[in-house]
């Protein structure tokens, strides 16, 4: 699985840190713009379920902290979009579609930089990572079972 990363006012930001499914990023100072990026699949086009949408990554929480200050993004918050497919309640989570806004709005109060924390329910998985782009364009999706059934 190629890692999902951050779009902060146009540059690429890896993340610094994975553990489980939790990805760390480091947030600049007033970022004016921040996109969940990914690459996406369509679960329909690989026999992995009836879902036609496109699908990135399995978004469940988002949390950003600097020093005491935190807060929290979850995926039932109605301010995810741009870029995110209809929240699922049975699972909790919220897919995106490879590029999904974060409200930033919810960045205001952390003017010194922040760290951001994504964490994700499922994403999508690829044939190995050293083939050419025509090639990559093969896709499987990595879906656990609570994930098929909200895709179906």
């Amino acid at each position: 699985m190629r890692q999902p990363h951050l779009v902060i006012d146009g540059a690429r930001v890896d993340a610094r840190e994975q553990r489980g499914s939790a990805y760390f990023f480091r947030l600049p100072s007033c970022p004016k713009r921040v996109v969940i990026a990914s690459r996406t699949a369509v679960p329909s086009e690989f026999a992995v379920a009836r879902d036609p949408r496109s699908l990135g990554v399995a978004l469940r929480q988002v949390v950003v902290r600097q020093g005491a200050k935190f807060m929290l993004i979850d995926a039932d918050d109605e301010r995810l979009t741009a870029g995110f497919h209809a929240y699922e309640a049975d699972c909790n989570l919220r897919w995106t579609d490879g590029s999904a806004e974060l409200p930033i709005e919810a960045f205001a109060r952390f003017e010194k930089g922040a760290e951001v924390r994504l964490h994700l329910g499922g994403a999508t998985r690829y044939p190995g990572e050293r083939q050419s782009v025509a090639a990559s364009a093969e896709v499987v999706p990595s879906l656990d079972a609570n994930e098929l059934r909200a895709a179906s």
